[in-house]
């Protein structure tokens, strides 16, 4: 992904070269490609660890000087930690979509059960709470968080006929399918519905 790129490009600037490990939010998984990674006497790791608690990812901070926490924040290593206000990037998405006159604004979500999914979705309630839009849950639809996972649900919320203008996705690449859905459709993007992704993924440029 962009953020795998981004550190491989940093690497190589500096004569250095990465070893990835994938854990794919599962805490067994995640603790055996950080191990891997340690034994490997990796002189830094970035990690972005959904599965693993709070006090075990301390311990592995102790163990490795140069290890860096990407969207987690733990107290005990503020220092370390890289976050994402989701809440906020998720209000501003949906804010953006109300100010250019969208009053059915849709929530394409992730259906991951981590922190990113809950905030998010915070984000997009709160836009709507503060600008006196009602809330309706069936304007919420969760699917994996990919394309074909937005695809699927942008499909759901056009069988429910809603008459929605504005869509806020997880992320881009559910963006992306959502996209693929409304043009399956004959929905024109963005005359008829508006589409805000999130995270500035490298299939949105």
């Amino acid at each position: 992904g962009t953020l795998v790129k981004s550190v491989d490009n940093v690497a190589r600037e500096n004569s250095k070269h990465i070893l990835i490990g994938n854990g794919y939010h599962n805490p067994e998984d995640e603790r055996q490609a950080l191990e891997l990674l340690i034994n490997s006497r990796c002189d830094a790791i970035v990690i972005h660890s959904k599965g693993l608690s709070d006090e075990e990812l301390i311990g592995y901070a102790q163990e490795v000087k140069g290890m860096v926490l990407i969207n987690r924040h733990i107290p005990e290593l503020a220092e370390r930690c890289i976050s994402l206000d989701n809440r906020k990037g998720a209000f501003l998405a949906t804010e953006y979509l109300i100010r250019h006159g969208h009053r059915k604004i849709a929530c394409i979500a992730s259906s991951h059960d981590i922190e990113d999914t809950d905030e998010r979705l915070q984000g997009y309630q709160a836009a709507l709470k503060e600008h006196g839009i009602e809330l309706s849950k069936s304007y919420i639809e969760y699917g994996e968080p990919n394309s074909d996972g937005g695809e699927v649900a942008m499909t759901n919320l056009l069988t429910k006929s809603l008459e929605i203008t504005g869509v806020v996705a997880y992320n881009d690449y559910m963006a992306a399918g959502a996209l693929a859905a409304l043009d399956q459709n004959g929905i024109d993007v963005p005359s008829k519905v508006s589409m805000v992704g999130f995270d500035d993924g490298l299939i949105a440029r």
